[in-house]
């Protein structure tokens, strides 16, 4: 009887360690998909910047141009 218990302890610690290991492959997995999309989001954030500047750019020289406009 006592090597029955062994043998199944042994069968618990493995599918426990089994189920650990599934765990971690998830959380793994979970965390590659995450930092994809902080790279995607940092990317677009980095995109959305530059064209606000632009954009501020080009509206500024615009209210310059539009003030020096001779008027009549």
């Amino acid at each position: 009887m006592a090597s029955v218990r062994r043998v199944r302890s042994a069968a618990v610690q493995i599918g426990g360690y089994s189920v650990f290991s599934i765990q971690y492959s998830v959380f793994s997995i979970q965390y590659s998909v995450f930092s994809i999309q902080y790279s995607v989001f940092s990317i677009q954030y980095s995109v959305f910047s530059i064209q606000y500047s632009v954009f501020s750019t080009v509206t500024h020289k615009m209210g310059h141009t539009l003030m020096a406009w001779p008027r009549e």
